[in-house]
């Protein structure tokens, strides 16, 4: 067909044919057979309608003639079309030609709309027929009713293509449990980033509120679910167009409410799965050694001790050398001697570097995050955070609201601890006593320090009932471990180890000074 109606087109233009010949060639395929024959094929029929506007942009046939056999063909479109296809790109060439009537698209459009439904065609061709429309809207600003009916027919073929989720989210949420009946099936085809922020972009433009509604609610739903590599891939390339949507179509305040949360939600999802905690620096990790006697050992050991990237060295050495290098070891490694070979080997470790490589590892994590969620405009965030700005775009942990002050009653009613009053006891020490939650390290070593011998009573009978009641009581805590001071480390080279017991032993027996009881 289009070579035939080509040569004729062109052979009438050169004026090798008469006027008027291929107006009255097109018009004989008004005839009951020929539109039967045309319009059961999809492929003739896109190809006959093409002919027919290139006819009329060359003047071989008229206006009115070409929206008739347009309208002829269209009308006589049954569900038994083969190749529909080539068919979704008419509509939009028939919309841009002001010269024919728009109803002529729209009934093409209200025919093709089911038809690919029913034929589950696939979602780029949807996309392009969507995207014809819309150009077609762009060229002529009047065929605004058409662009909406468009817009809004085609969500529903849509909507299970809008999501973020993939073949390993699927199994993901199959692990968690979570109800998969309840959870839309995931499509064969999804829709990119560009192509979600386009529908939702359109759909706005055209005032389909509830359409949008569902999409923001359907995608924050599955943010739980999203991967951090889907999150960086596809959800945030829509949260960065969704930014500037929100800038050109300013939503209403239930749009706006949906809105914040997709983002919210899909930031919380992505920290969620990538933040760690922050590697506590233990105690004990300290590092400290004797001094050295300027040999070779001796000077590589103070290297291991001074490079933060060393962390262990290995020692081959004899008996004497490793028994030389231990002896200077007095806190802050791991030793260990490997047993073959000849000599013997002494392993020492930086217990430190262990914890530093894991911190290090903690901290790049940490600006890899910040790095990804910092392609979001901050200022933007900042309204659309809100309140969790600084923990869902800073990553600093929310603030501690203070508990709740307990009511009058509730500390009149409290049972008060009680306190005797030691002689020769400070200010300081008595504040610790009435609170040990605040009880500092300097606290407690004064406490616990030992005191000067009291002279002991010549009479027994002194020690009366009413003296007997002025000794201190027991607390219950003296305060968390960590304010305790460090007993010092076990020496290696054989000496006594000093492990501070018999110094708390010392302390718990504290002697009262009963001179002033009378």
């Amino acid at each position: 067909m289009q070579d035939l109606f080509g040569s004729l087109m062109d052979a009438e233009c050169c004026s090798r044919l008469p006027d008027q010949y291929f107006a009255k060639f097109i018009g004989s395929f008004s005839s009951e057979s020929q539109r039967e024959l045309i319009s059961c094929d999809g492929y003739l029929l896109s190809e006959f309608i093409t002919l027919l506007l290139r006819a009329k942009a060359d003047g071989l046939i008229n206006a009115e003639s070409t929206g008739q056999l347009c309208q002829e063909m269209i009308s006589h479109m049954n569900e038994e079309i083969t190749g529909l296809e080539p068919m979704l790109k008419v509509p939009g060439k028939l919309l841009a030609r002001t010269w024919i009537d728009n109803s002529v698209a729209l009934d093409l459009i209200h025919f093709l709309i089911p038809e690919m439904e029913k034929r589950s065609l696939d979602l780029r061709l949807l996309l392009e027929f969507n995207d014809s429309i819309i150009s077609a809207f762009s060229k002529n600003e009047e065929i605004f009713h058409i662009g909406k009916c468009v817009v809004e027919g085609l969500f529903p073929l849509f909507q299970d293509s809008i999501t973020f989720l993939d073949a390993q989210d699927q199994h993901k949420r199959q692990r968690t449990g979570i109800d998969t009946a309840m959870i839309r099936s995931l499509p064969s085809r999804y829709m990119n980033s560009e192509d979600i922020a386009l529908t939702l972009a359109r759909n706005m433009f055209f005032g389909l509120r509830q359409e949008v509604l569902w999409a923001m609610e359907a995608l924050r739903n599955e943010a739980h679910l999203i991967s951090p590599e889907n999150f960086e891939t596809r959800a945030l390339p829509l949260l960065q167009n969704l930014v500037r949507l929100q800038q050109t179509y300013r939503p209403e305040a239930m749009l706006r409410d949906i809105y914040d949360d997709l983002f919210k939600s899909l930031l919380a999802s992505y920290i969620r799965q990538r933040k760690t905690p922050e590697p506590i620096r233990p105690p004990g990790l300290d590092i400290n050694i004797r001094p050295g006697c300027g040999c070779r050992r001796c000077g590589l050991l103070d290297r291991l001790v001074s490079t933060a990237s060393i962390g262990t060295h290995r020692f081959c050495c004899i008996e004497a050398d490793r028994r030389h290098i231990s002896s200077r070891l007095v806190s802050g490694f791991d030793v260990q001697t490997e047993y073959y070979g000849r000599p013997y080997t002494l392993v020492v470790t930086k217990l430190e570097h262990g914890w530093r490589v894991r911190h290090e590892a903690w901290k790049k994590n940490k600006e890899s995050i910040l790095e990804t969620i910092s392609k979001l405009p901050e200022p933007n965030m900042r309204i659309v955070l809100g309140e969790r700005f600084e923990e869902l775009y800073r990553l600093n942990p929310p603030p501690r609201t203070a508990p709740a002050a307990a009511s009058s009653s509730t500390i009149s009613n409290a049972p008060q601890p009680s306190t005797a009053r030691v002689s020769g006891a400070s200010s300081t020490t008595e504040l610790a006593t009435r609170n040990p939650t605040t009880f500092t390290a300097a606290a407690f070593i004064q406490l616990h320090a030992p005191r000067p011998a009291a002279p002991t009573p010549t009479n027994p009978q002194q020690l009366s009932s009413s003296s007997t009641s002025a000794l201190p009581q027991p607390t219950a805590s003296v305060g968390p471990l960590s304010s305790r001071p460090n007993p010092p480390a076990t020496l290696i080279d054989g000496d006594i180890a000093q492990t501070g017991e018999k110094r708390r032993r010392d302390s718990d027996c504290s002697v009262v000074d009963l001179t002033n009881s009378q």
